[in-house]
């Protein structure tokens, strides 16, 4: 069987930043951090064939306003 990891950026990225905030550390420019070594090291023991990060906005449906 094939195991592949995705992973909410946007949840993702926002536990990193809260880590740098209460290391009281910099945070890098996100769109030049290497995230794949980052994956490779919290995730060496991971067996999986593929790793996925996706970043999405939710939209409010206008049916499902009132529901």
């Amino acid at each position: 069987m094939r195991t592949v990891l995705y992973v909410d950026g946007n949840n993702f990225l926002g536990k990193l930043r809260d880590v740098f905030k209460e290391e009281r550390a910099q945070e890098p420019l996100w769109d030049q951090y290497d995230f794949e070594s980052l994956f490779k090291q919290i995730l060496s023991n991971l067996n999986t064939e593929e790793k996925r990060i996706y970043f999405a906005r939710l939209k409010e449906h206008p049916e499902t306003r009132e529901k």
